[in-house]
């Protein structure tokens, strides 16, 4: 609480607390001896701190100025950014394919008719059919948006993939830095930082891709940086296990849960994506007609051979025992 240390020196030995604490405890010459080694450490801190100025000491870094500077027009780089990669998406011959958004909506509508795993889209793919090979209840999921005009919902879905990259990148800066003012600066603003990053990874691999196919990366991203940042057991387990109904890599998160011990969390998640299985299961649509349960009829990754099961092979497990 020392007035005289910078605010980012106050908060460093602020954190050497419970280690010195525990030092303190283990080892009786702490106290009696003024040469103790971390005494001395807590020493060199304080000392390097007086008179240092964070303003003086940036403003003569040129690369700070440059990047502060870029910062400071964060928001019009991300809006130039976005307009850009829409203007680019149209104009451009297959900027707007986004084949995998066709299969996942397309698919889900084939439940209308009964037939979801026997679909393919093949419209801008003639010569590789892509069929559907998500779990199930990614189709329910999915299934409102074919009412609507797909260049609308393209539109709307790479607008949404933005948006969702910018709460990514911003979640994840929080779990990167311990997001307080007092341990990282006050003069710091992570969220245009945040829109910088995000102005930038429109146009770099692998979200261009994801903007380009209209896949779901982004989104099942943003739902386990939620989930993993989330206190409330039942919020976390819940999202992982929905999003993992969805397509399965999330699932992964709930090693997390296990490896940090939240064990209600890790759970709960199965809980959840167990009850989206079971939603499919007790669903009279096109799922039940397909057969799920005819494993060896389901279809391996499109046009590929030999290739690890699908989302779909794997809950086939799930339903079938």
């Amino acid at each position: 609480d020392d007035r005289n240390l910078p605010v980012p020196f106050q908060a460093l030995i602020s954190r050497l607390q419970i280690p010195i604490l525990k030092v303190a405890l283990k080892d009786k010459h702490f106290f009696t001896h003024s040469d103790h080694p971390a005494r001395r450490f807590i020493n060199e801190i304080a000392t390097s701190a007086v008179g240092w100025d964070e303003s003086s000491e940036s403003q003569q870094d040129k690369l700070y100025k440059e990047v502060n500077r870029l910062v400071r027009y964060a928001p019009f780089l991300l809006a130039l950014s976005v307009i850009t990669r829409l203007v680019w998406a149209f104009a451009t011959p297959n900027g707007m394919n986004l084949v995998d958004l066709h299969v996942y909506v397309d698919g889900a509508a084939a439940l209308l008719q009964g037939n979801l795993y026997e679909f393919t889209y093949a419209e801008k793919t003639p010569d590789f059919p892509l069929p559907f090979t998500y779990p199930p209840f990614a189709a329910l999921v999915f299934f409102p948006l074919h009412y609507l005009p797909f260049t609308i919902v393209g539109v709307c879905w790479q607008l949404a993939t933005m948006a969702a990259m910018f709460l990514l990148i911003r979640l994840a800066i929080g779990l990167v830095l311990d997001f307080r003012p007092d341990a990282v600066g006050s003069t710091t603003d992570w969220t245009r930082v945040a829109m910088l990053w995000t102005a930038l990874a429109l146009w770099t691999e692998p979200v261009r891709t994801t903007l380009d196919y209209g896949q779901v990366n982004v989104f099942l991203a943003l739902a386990a940086i939620v989930a993993i940042r989330s206190t409330r057991w039942w919020i976390a387990g819940g999202i992982v296990g929905f999003v993992a109904g969805i397509k399965l890599p999330p699932a992964i998160t709930g090693l997390y849960f296990l490896a940090t011990k939240r064990w209600k969390a890790a759970a709960f998640s199965a809980v959840a994506f167990g009850a989206t299985v079971a939603i499919i299961e007790n669903h009279d649509g096109g799922v039940a007609q397909d057969g799920p349960c005819q494993r060896d009829a389901l279809p391996l990754s499109a046009g590929q051979s030999g290739t690890p099961l699908t989302d779909r092979r794997i809950v086939a497990v799930f339903q079938c025992g």
